[in-house]
């Protein structure tokens, strides 16, 4: 993959959040140019932090992909678009749903129309999300089972999906989507603890707090590690046979939410682990246990995960630890 990307002019929006800033340094390191648009909104994910150390090999731009000039001052003959820019809260799309529908749908629109207009070569790589097939009716998931999602969130990944397919059809551009499970590791946002559970049970761990589990515990999740991910959204670059398809991005082993407490508990040697009834916000969206099968990935781009849960987890938290400051923790 190296030789591949190697000087090639490469797109990242919301490149300073926790996907899109892993991923630009591992771009960095194999030799790609990369240009980051970021709106570093509050409560996304951004962090200046999360791009030290590679803020001067990288042209950085703060822009939103919500305004369509902003994409196309950074879009103009580049090679490859990863199209990471999102709202990636399902209470909070509930909440304020054109929120949501700006950002995931306009946003999604913005960079298709970019790309098209002005870098019409280029291939995008879409961010979408398990939240596209609401209450499994299947398990393990795969890229054929029922999609039917339960909240505006994952109904704005799944038209984000289906914009790229237009896109692909109509005007002959190089799309892939993959819907990616519970994503985790260094450079996410802690803060917020309506973006992701692993976030939330960290940050309460390392102060020493309650990780409140919804009872009763048992529902099933399935946790990637981000340098996984990293890996199976480079293999999508460089692989024609990737080309206007969708992938399921999963580790393919599920953990049910109480063992990720405890297992966070016992790594860190902090907090414990308390059972509490469900929010009502929660209560409304929820969609109890889901496991993948990633075999489509494995045959078509020949990847599989390499890390182990709790490995990912004790490089998770040991990031967090050194780093408190720069994580608000």
């Amino acid at each position: 993959m190296e030789d591949i990307v190697k000087d090639k002019k490469i797109l990242i929006t919301g490149g300073a959040g926790f996907i899109g800033s892993n991923l630009a340094h591992q771009l960095v390191r194999k030799g790609s140019e990369v240009i980051i648009l970021d709106s570093m909104s509050e409560n996304y994910g951004a962090n200046e932090y999360n791009i030290k150390g590679i803020r001067d090999e990288i042209q950085f731009k703060k822009g939103d992909v919500r305004n369509r000039k902003d994409v196309i001052d950074v879009v103009e003959n580049v090679d490859a678009v990863f199209h990471m820019a999102a709202q990636l809260s399902r209470p909070i799309s509930m909440s304020t749903p054109t929120e949501d529908i700006e950002t995931n749908c306009t946003g999604t629109i913005n960079v298709l129309e970019a790309i098209k207009d002005y870098s019409p070569s280029a291939k995008i790589i879409f961010a979408s999300s398990q939240a596209v097939y609401g209450k499994p009716t299947e398990k393990p998931l795969t890229e054929n089972s029922k999609v039917d999602p339960i909240d505006i969130y994952g109904a704005n990944k799944l038209a984000g999906e289906k914009y790229c397919s237009v896109y692909e059809q109509v005007y002959d551009i190089d799309t892939v989507c993959f819907r990616l499970a519970n994503v985790y590791g260094p450079r996410a946002q802690l803060e917020n603890p309506k973006y992701g559970v692993i976030n939330k049970f960290i940050r309460l761990s390392l102060n020493d707090s309650e990780l409140t589990v919804y009872k009763p515990g048992d529902m099933l999740r399935d946790f990637v590690f981000i340098d996984d991910v990293i890996q199976g959204l480079i293999k999508g670059l460089v692989s024609d046979r990737a080309n206007g398809e969708v992938f399921v991005l999963s580790s393919g082993t599920s953990t049910s939410i109480v063992e990720l407490a405890e297992m966070i508990v016992e790594i860190s040697g902090k907090g414990e682990v308390s059972l509490v009834p469900w929010p009502e916000d929660w209560d409304q969206i929820k969609i109890g246990d889901v496991t993948f099968k990633p075999e489509k990935i494995q045959e078509y781009l020949n990847w599989s995960k390499t890390t182990k849960l709790k490995n990912g987890l004790e490089e998770t938290i040991t990031f967090y630890e050194n780093n408190r400051q720069e994580y608000n923790i």
